[in-house]
């Protein structure tokens, strides 16, 4: 992950690209252009506790399925998802038109021409997309 702010950017990595790894999550903290500060966090607890807390996906599986079956409301709804879908958007605009921008966004983007205006200003070429694949 990484969090991009005024004041610096927050990197979490996995080096075994997992966050089920028994490996805690490396923290950094850049600041400026040279200042890191590393804010990962010791091993000291208990690992499997910590595992089985932060399985996001089948936390959020269990959370659906248990609305579902109980006729509860979700913790989150899609208001809550439109939210974080127009954030991502306006992150999108803001890095290609290199200005800020202000929520709630006052149109809808024209994502598939900046898409494709991204990938023919970029330096990468992948000469045969179908041969390109990823296991995640």
């Amino acid at each position: 992950y990484e969090v991009f702010g005024t004041k610096g950017t927050l990197l979490v990595r996995w080096l075994f690209h997992s966050s089920h790894s028994i490996e805690p999550a490396i923290i950094e903290l850049h600041e400026h252009a040279d200042r890191v500060t590393d804010l990962t966090l010791s091993t000291s607890w208990c690992v499997q506790d910590e595992i089985r807390m932060n399985w996001q996906y089948l936390n959020e599986l269990r959370h659906f399925c248990d609305c579902v079956l109980q006729n509860k409301p979700l913790a989150s709804g899609g208001a809550d998802g439109r939210a974080v879908v127009e954030i991502i958007n306006a992150t999108y605009v803001s890095s290609w038109e290199g200005r800020k921008v202000k929520l709630p966004l006052q149109k809808s983007p024209d994502f598939e021409q900046m898409f494709t205006d991204m990938g023919q200003a970029s330096r990468w070429h992948i000469d045969d997309e179908d041969a390109w694949w990823s296991r995640y």
